[in-house]
């Protein structure tokens, strides 16, 4: 069941949700924050996911402080958002782009729309421009929302904890690492 405006106060003000940010009716407002990431300006034609050195090479540098960003029409960046965000076990989220940003062809998190129960941490937003037009980004901006939800049974039985997930220090994909013990090498076996 999603929370109503009433309840996500509510939560807010019991401590139970630790929410800096505003609230867009019943969702969390999520703003651009200080930190982002822009694609690499000459990736890798191909990528090897077992290998995390080949993914951190489809990366630019990470900007700290920026003022403004042009995400170039068919281009990717990762953004920080503006306040992190501490929801309580049995609770959790799901991000949808607001609604004028994809009216300029803006997309945000391409497939990951679920926050886990329990997350505490800075949410990294993944923006893509599919629209006809290069767009000019600033921090601050509002571009998504988080939905809050009752998760039932098991899934909210403890604290939920991810070397990865909500960390400060980075906003790229830790896919092999996570997933990947080493690089797979054609021709070997486990």
């Amino acid at each position: 069941m999603f929370l109503d405006e009433l309840a996500v106060r509510s939560l807010i003000n019991e401590g139970g949700l630790c929410w800096g940010g505003e609230l867009r009716r019943d969702s969390l407002l999520l703003t651009l924050g200080n930190r982002l990431q822009p694609m690499a300006y000459r990736p890798p034609a191909v990528v090897d996911v077992t290998d995390q050195d080949q993914i951190d090479a489809m990366y630019g540098e990470t900007m700290v402080g920026w003022h403004s960003f042009i995400l170039r029409r068919g281009a990717l960046a990762l953004f920080h958002a503006n306040h992190p965000v501490a929801l309580p076990n049995g609770v959790g989220g799901l991000i949808g782009g607001l609604s004028h940003m994809a009216r300029l062809g803006l997309t945000v998190h391409l497939d990951t729309s679920i926050v886990d129960a329990g997350f505490h941490g800075v949410l990294t937003i993944e923006m893509f421009n599919a629209g006809p037009s290069d767009v000019i980004l600033r921090p601050g901006m509002p571009v998504a929302k988080v939905i809050l939800y009752h998760v039932g049974g098991d899934a909210s039985a403890g604290p939920y904890h991810h070397v990865f997930y909500g960390n400060e220090d980075h906003l790229g994909s830790k896919y092999a690492p996570e997933f990947f013990s080493a690089p797979v090498v054609e021709g070997q076996s486990d």
